[in-house]
Parts: structure tokens; sequence; C-alpha cells
């Protein structure tokens, strides 16, 4: 007996050795955030932050209303959960997932940013991605398939977004080549699909010819087919990093031809955007400074435009040749949280200028800041942010000559945040804000208030 069952375990390993390996291995990261906050600007009714102010006109949406003048208490959590299903070190499903909602909102609902309400129960699950992630085999080439995020090499002033598409990169010793296609916008909606699109076409390079410097250089097709008329923006761009010391330095130029990519009437484009960074890292403090310009334009030139070009959200399908009210696109490097749109928002982002576009006034800013870590537990960074149009685009407002101004200033941000480790991946933050409105903003509007935010934060990432 004793023999036999030796003899059905060997043929029962032969079988099992004879089966493909079908190893797999699951992956699970996330994050949860919660935001309190005392704010008179966040999420506040205030849909107008980004509109040019008319002279003789109010504005109720820039604070300038009684019942827009006092506090609001906030109460917002976000969490997101991402699973990889992984089959090996060459090929993996990246899924992600988010949650969002602010205490007292709503319940026993379906939809998304909502569910904080009394009794919660609201289907609100948000898919912010999911792809195909792999290598071709016997070749450099990595390929990312599906609904996946993606960022410029241009600090996301371009776009910085989940969005559906392909990319395809390789990398060559010290080079790194990328191509991608992405569909930002179906006319279609749900029906009639494929037909009126706007897409984008991306060539990337990068090279670092010494370990301390990396150079690099894009082109971006953008082609907007909603109105059957093709129109078609270019963006050319180039862009350097560069560690010397205690110091990085990183800069890029960006070009834009071609036609304005949402206009219905395309005017003949020539526009600009840049920047210039630096940082020194002394030891336990690092300083900081940044400045950015994004071209805009007053809108008397009927047949040219110098606005710089942003792409924007899906929004309603049924908003043409601009498809969505938000812009796919931030400059989170500013570090601000009011003044620009802050990493930290959630359902309450809003900002005094949304994207470098800056409702086609453009953009002109400078921000400083220093980061100062104490020990493992305790940092802390402080951070100053000028902005400015380029220019003001009073004409497109039908504003007369005889009434516009020359005040270009947005205004002038002061923020703080101390963070403390309560553990290795849950962090405390303590953060405020005050911005100094400029002219721009006031302009025949001198009741409005300057916004300002204090709030306590908890970050949980596993």
């Amino acid at each position: 007996m004793k023999k036999k069952l030796v003899i059905l375990g060997a043929l029962a390993l032969t079988a099992a050795a004879a089966v493909p390996a079908l190893a797999f291995e699951s992956e699970f990261h996330g994050m949860y955030r919660l935001r309190a906050m005392l704010t008179n600007f966040e999420d506040a009714g205030l849909t107008g932050t980004n509109t040019v102010i008319v002279p003789g006109k109010q504005n109720t949406n820039l604070l300038s209303t009684s019942s827009q003048n006092r506090a609001f208490t906030l109460f917002e959590q976000r969490a997101r959960l991402q699973y990889i299903g992984k089959a090996n070190d060459d090929l993996k499903l990246v899924t992600h997932f988010e949650i969002d909602s602010t205490w007292g909102d709503a319940a026993f609902q379906n939809g998304r940013g909502q569910g904080g309400g009394l009794g919660a129960d609201t289907v609100n699950l948000e898919t912010k991605s999911v792809y195909l992630d792999f290598n071709i085999p016997s070749t450099p080439v990595n390929v990312k398939l599906g609904i996946q995020p993606f960022t410029d090499a241009y600090k996301g002033i371009f776009l910085n977004d989940d969005v559906g598409g392909a990319v395809a990169s390789a990398k060559f010793g010290p080079a790194t080549a990328t191509a991608a296609f992405f569909r930002t916008y179906d006319a279609g909606g749900t029906t009639a699909l494929g037909k009126q699109n706007v897409d984008l076409y991306v060539v990337d390079a990068k090279i670092a010819p010494i370990k301390a410097i990396t150079l690099g250089a894009s082109y971006y097709l953008a082609n907007n087919d909603v109105n059957y008329s093709g129109q078609q923006t270019h963006t050319f761009g180039v862009n350097a990093a560069a560690k010397l010391g205690i110091v990085d330095l990183d800069a890029f130029l960006l070009y834009q031809g071609g036609d304005e990519l949402y206009a219905k009437t395309g005017k003949d484009l020539e526009a600009f955007a840049g920047q210039v960074a630096a940082k020194v890292n002394l030891g336990v403090v690092a300083v900081r400074a940044a400045g950015i310009y994004a071209s805009g334009d007053d809108g008397r030139n009927g047949g040219k435009s110098h606005v710089f070009q942003s792409l924007w959200d899906a929004g309603a399908p049924t908003v043409a040749p601009k498809p969505g009210t938000s812009p796919a696109s931030n400059y989170y490097s500013s570090n601000m949280l009011l003044l620009l749109r802050s990493s930290f928002a959630m359902d309450s982002d809003q900002a005094l200028v949304t994207s470098v576009n800056n409702g086609d006034a453009g953009l002109v800013a400078a921000f400083v800041g220093a980061d100062l870590k104490v020990n493992d537990k305790l940092s802390a960074n402080f951070n100053l942010g000028h902005a400015m149009v380029d220019k003001r685009n009073e004409a497109a407002w039908g504003v007369s000559a005889t009434s516009r101004s020359t005040n270009k200033n947005i205004g002038t941000e002061l923020n703080t945040s101390v963070n403390y480790a309560l553990y290795p991946n849950l962090t405390a933050t303590a953060q405020g804000a005050y911005v100094f409105l400029g002219g721009y903003k006031k302009l025949n509007n001198g009741d409005l208030r300057n916004p300002y935010l204090a709030g306590l934060m908890m970050n949980y990432t596993f």
C-alpha cells in the first residue's frame, strides 16, 4: 500500500509540473485624506473666480455679497484605492478608484462627490484609471493602454489629468523616447461616438548626457474636429534640468502655432509659455524660487490670437467646441493654496487662477518658498506668490475702450503648512493662507473681501 501511494504521489507531481505556472500577484495601495477648513473662498459658491471683472458690472461670485463675506466651515474627505493585478514583472493591470464626499452633503443618492450626509449609503465610487501596463518582449518598449494618468513634460500646464489613450516609451541608454495618442473628448457622448473628437498626439524625448543634466524636447498635436473644421494646435517645447551641487535648476519654453483649439472660428495662433525655477538645499532648509509666463490676448485682433492653449476636461458632451468647464491642467509647482490650484484640493477645488490659460488672459507669476525639516516627524513650508495677467481681455467682453483699465494685478498669497508624522504613513498638517487681492479682481468691486483659509488635514497612505 505504501508503495502504491509513493507511485501515485510521483504521478501527481509529474502532472502538476506539466501544467503551466500561473503565479499571480495582487497589490493594494491607496490613501485617505480628511481636510477641515475655515474659509471664505474654497467651495463657497464662488464659481466666477476666473472671469474678467467687467467695469460697471458687479460679479456676485467673487466674495462681493454679504452672504458670501462670512466664513464657511467645510469637512471634506477623499479615499483612493489602487489594485494592481500582476502576472509578472512585464505584465500588469492597474486600476485606481476614488471616493469623495463632504460631511453633511447628501445621503441615499447615486452620484460622485457625495455621501457625507446623515445615513450615508451613497453609490459614489469613481473610476480614475484602468489600464494595461506591459513590456514588449525582446525590446526596450513599455506600453500603457487604457484610461491612465498623464502629465506633460512642462509641469502639467498643458495637460495633467486622467485620459484614455495609448503610450509607448522606450529607454536607449541615456535617452528616453515616448509616443502617445489620447482621445480627450468625443462629442457623441454615449451615442454616435467617433465622429466629433478632440485628439492629442504626443512625441517626447529626453536625454541625460551626464548624470547631473537632463535635456528634453516635445511635439504635441491637438486636433479638434468637433465642428468638422479640423482645428489643429501645434505645441513645440524644450526643457532642461540640472543638479549642480546643492542647487537644482529647471526651465522650459513652449511655442504654439496653428489654430486656437477650442474657438468656433479658428484664429491663427502664436502663443508662448515658459518657466525658470531653482532650489537650493541647505541641509535642514531648502529654498525655492520660480517664475512662469503664459501669453494671453486682449481680444482686439479678430484674426490673430496669442492665447496659450491648455486642454480642458470632457465635461458635458453637449458643449462644443470647448468640451468642459474645468481645465485638465495645472501648475502645482507654485505651492499656492488659493491663488493657483492646490494639489491638496478635493471637491472644493477653487483658485483665483485655475490654469495658466487664465480665462484667455494669460499669466505672469513669481513664487518663492522654503521647506524646513526639523526632524523625521516635524516639517514645515512657507510660500509667497504673486500673479498678474499677461493681457486684459476686456475687449472680448464688450468693454468700451474708454472703460478699459491697465491694472493687471490678480493678487499676492502668503501661506504656510506645518506637518507632523504621527506614524510613518499618517501625517497631520495645519495650513493657513491669505490672498491680498489686486486691482484686476477689484475693479469697480470695492467690497470684495480678500480670500483666506485655515485648516487641519490628515493624510494616510498605504
